[in-house]
């Protein structure tokens, strides 16, 4: 277990890249917007927005996620998948950081539960992991699924299409991060 906590797997280091790069764009036009967020955006986004931000950086917030559940990282590709389908069918709902970590953990417990044969943890292990309630962690997944309208089957070319993607993400991350503070 030790090897595994000291390095952190290439896909979490993709994935918080991206969700940090999204967060601080999102953020930078919300901040330089006029317009209200219409209240069914607020409604539908709500669930996932905390009352409290999640001061746990992002990569090290999947990081553990990852030891603590011990889901394989190809459920972490099918959690990108569902995440990405989820803001697809609600374009008004934007990641930031008040949202991100919530919507993290919920595509991943969706993705672990669908597509990794070794599940054996529930909502209420999750809920731990997360640092949140059970009762809310059980609020996440029912929105979430409702949210990608219980489309959880990932076909092997958009799995492929993903990895493809993701690792094309992997040299303007480093320009990102050695460029932007």
């Amino acid at each position: 277990m030790a090897a595994r906590e000291l390095s952190t797997p290439r896909i979490v280091r993709i994935l918080a890249a991206l969700f940090k790069r999204n967060v601080r764009k999102n953020e930078r036009i919300a901040a330089s917007s006029s317009e209200p967020i219409p209240k069914a955006v607020e409604e539908r986004a709500a669930v996932f927005s905390g009352e409290d931000k999640v001061n746990i950086p992002i990569e090290v917030y999947l990081h553990k996620i990852l030891l603590n559940s011990f889901c394989s990282p190809s459920c972490y590709v099918v959690a990108f998948i569902y995440l990405d389908r989820f803001l697809n069918r609600h374009p008004s709902v934007r990641l930031n950081s008040s949202n991100v970590h919530r919507l993290v953990i919920t595509a991943i417990l969706t993705a672990v539960k669908f597509s990794d044969e070794r599940y054996q943890d529930t909502n209420a292990y999750y809920a731990k992991v997360a640092e949140i309630s059970l009762s809310e962690m059980n609020e996440l997944e029912v929105c979430f699924l409702f949210g990608v309208r219980f489309d959880l089957h990932v076909r092997l070319d958009d799995y492929n299409d993903c990895c493809d993607f993701l690792e094309r993400q992997i040299e303007s991350l480093f320009f990102d991060s050695c460029i932007l503070p």
